[in-house]
């Protein structure tokens, strides 16, 4: 929205011009102060591969790691470009150096590749295209896992970029189907709707307990198959990190809007560790013809509309 738009709307609705204007101010101080100042950028660092786990806050991860089998040690603690997917994945690959991305394969599950730069990665594997559960309206990790061991050992990039979607919301595991169609919702810049929270969560429909649950042990599923991963290519540098954290609360927000600065949808775990093939696991193949699909009901799904 240009400036003349700006004004035109302040015009249309007077009463609205200081929660409009004061979150178009927030989204400037997020992009051009804090997180210039603050954030860490995944292409400033060294790594070989570098897994996303999807709107996965800082302490969730330090609390659940402790009791798997993956033998993490506790994360560092650092805060990520955004609040919400599509500016990490503008301002994580629009800021990174063209021969970089050259060279870097990104498989991912999530839905909003069309925010990747104009400047080619070396692949992109839209697995949300193929690998989508219909029943629990998401990606479920073992795709992204299948395609990242099929294409890390295949070595035709330095780099690859493995974006798993949980845990973020839906839930997969035993509360999939009480969460169906109630799903963490991204607000737009400028507003703060009902819907654009955890519209299950804030109607009553699910109780706030039961949200947090449900979110915390989402993130299980996911760090299996990640076990999986690194028992099944051979990196030197890995890095596992979030995109975001998320609300579970906090000053009575759930979920993860855009251009917030909060350390619930900003601090994300961080580590650093290494990955050996052990070759004791065959991945799936799958039809990666792109299939007929519809991006509209997919962001639904994921809360995003």
């Amino acid at each position: 929205m240009d400036l003349g738009e700006l004004i035109s709307k302040g015009i249309r609705n007077p009463t609205q011009i200081p929660t409009w204007l004061y979150f178009r101010l927030q989204g400037v101080y997020d992009e051009f102060v804090f997180t210039p100042r603050q954030s860490r950028h995944l292409f400033d660092e060294d790594w070989d591969v570098a897994v996303i786990l999807d709107a996965c806050r800082y302490d969730l991860a330090a609390d659940r790691i402790s009791s798997h089998s993956i033998g993490f040690g506790k994360p560092e603690k650092v805060t990520s470009v955004s609040s919400w997917s599509p500016d990490w994945i503008r301002r994580t690959f629009g800021s990174a150096p063209e021969d970089l991305l050259e060279e870097t394969a990104y498989i991912t599950g999530n839905v909003f590749t069309n925010e990747l730069p104009k400047s080619q990665l070396g692949d992109v594997d839209r697995v949300w295209q193929y690998g989508w559960d219909e029943e629990l309206e998401t990606v479920p990790p073992r795709p992204i896992t299948d395609r990242a061991i099929t294409a890390i050992r295949e070595g035709e990039f330095d780099r690859y970029v493995v974006h798993y979607m949980q845990p973020h919301l839906p839930p997969i595991g035993k509360h999939a189907d009480r969460f169906t169609g109630f799903s963490p919702q991204e607000g737009e810049p400028g507003e703060e709707r009902e819907e654009a929270e955890w519209a299950a969560v804030k109607s009553g429909a699910i109780a706030p307990d039961t949200a947090r649950e449900a979110y915390r042990e989402n993130l299980d599923p996911v760090l299996d198959d990640l076990e999986l991963l690194l028992d099944n290519i051979d990196a030197r540098e890995v890095v596992v990190t979030a995109d975001h954290g998320n609300y579970l609360g906090e000053k009575g927000r759930w979920g993860h809007p855009r251009d917030h600065i909060h350390p619930a949808v900003r601090e994300v775990p961080w580590w650093k560790t290494t990955a050996t093939d052990s070759d004791t696991y065959t991945p799936e193949s799958y039809d990666t013809e792109e299939e007929e699909t519809d991006r509209d009901e997919k962001l639904e799904a994921l809360g995003y509309l």
